[in-house]
């Protein structure tokens, strides 16, 4: 779907959509810190409320995907954090030539929220 560096020099960009998992915790999909270069905090609660589990193992990922805080523990109640630098977040977004992330949005692939017309059930 996202080409990286020279790919994009050989290959034109897939149109398969992004894949989604059916689980038996429910339907998964893949987090995009990466590709949006973004800190992404994942957070999940531990314990059982109204017979619904909780599984914790909350996470933090930097802009390029590494998880930098985490994974919080399962059962019990934990603040995790790290420390997030906006301003290298923000340089992190020019990798190289040819890969400026905000420019090699795939936005033709996104939900009718931001005008594509696709349908979002259809990933």
């Amino acid at each position: 779907m996202h080409l990286w560096h020279e790919e994009k020099l050989f290959f034109e960009p897939g149109d398969l959509g992004f894949p989604v998992f059916a689980t038996m915790l429910g339907c998964l999909g893949m987090t995009a810190a990466h590709f949006n270069g973004i800190y992404v905090a994942a957070a999940d609660r531990v314990g059982t409320e109204r017979q619904q589990p909780f599984l914790g193992h909350s996470v933090i990922g930097n802009p390029m995907g590494w998880l930098i805080a985490g994974p919080a523990s399962p059962d019990k109640e934990e603040t995790i954090y790290a420390d997030c630098n906006l301003v290298e977040a923000r340089r992190a977004r020019t990798l190289n030539d040819l890969n400026v992330l905000l420019r090699d949005r795939r936005i033709d692939v996104y939900d009718a929220t931001l005008g594509t017309g696709l349908n979002p059930r259809a990933f």
